[in-house]
């Protein structure tokens, strides 16, 4: 099998652990398959992709689209390191509130699907490091919603990160009303 899905503590949220090839030339990482992703039951559809690179201590999210089909999301880490945090926010769910986070790196070349329904955020724990995200709507800049990283019960790997303004100004959890329902 060219990719191993790993089912992690949030209904939904796949660790997805491809199967590296590599040679004297490099490698080569199959990131996605859609009959495989099926035969997991996970019907996402890549519509749009988008890399990021940041520099060490800076923390992107907690970010969501607020449209009522959501956003599903595959995210590498191309190079680099991350720590990276889903947080569900589906009502209804029986881990409504509740946050995993898990460290992704260029090396290992894991994935984390996030189906929609989830906030996502990551801080960069090496220089140049670079994400890969794969979504399953195109981007909405009126429908962008966010969640204040720290406002939530979750332990990150960080006090003070480097934060956009944008990110500065999310709403706390507490105050955050969500669109999204358990399936």
């Amino acid at each position: 099998m060219d990719m191993n899905f790993v089912p992690l503590p949030l209904p939904g949220l796949v660790l997805i652990k491809p199967k590296v090839r590599e040679d004297p030339r490099g490698y080569l990482v199959k990131n996605y398959h859609r009959d495989l992703f099926l035969e997991h039951d996970i019907d996402f559809v890549p519509k749009e992709e988008y890399y990021s690179i940041s520099s060490a201590g800076v923390l992107r999210g907690m970010h969501l689209q607020g449209s009522s089909a959501g956003i599903g999301k595959l995210v590498h880490c191309i190079q680099g390191q991350i720590y990276d945090v889903s947080l569900d926010i589906r009502n209804g769910s029986p881990t409504y509130g509740q946050a995993w986070g898990q460290k992704l790196d260029g090396v290992s070349r894991e994935a984390i699907y996030l189906p929609p329904g989830f906030a996502h955020g990551f801080y960069a724990l090496e220089a140049d490091t670079i994400v890969h995200y794969s979504v399953s709507q195109v981007h909405a800049p009126l429908h962008d919603l966010g969640i204040f990283w720290d406002s939530f019960d979750h332990r990150w790997p960080c006090l003070d990160p480097v934060l956009s303004e944008r990110d500065k100004n999310h709403l706390p959890f507490r105050d955050f009303c969500s669109p999204f329902h358990y399936r």
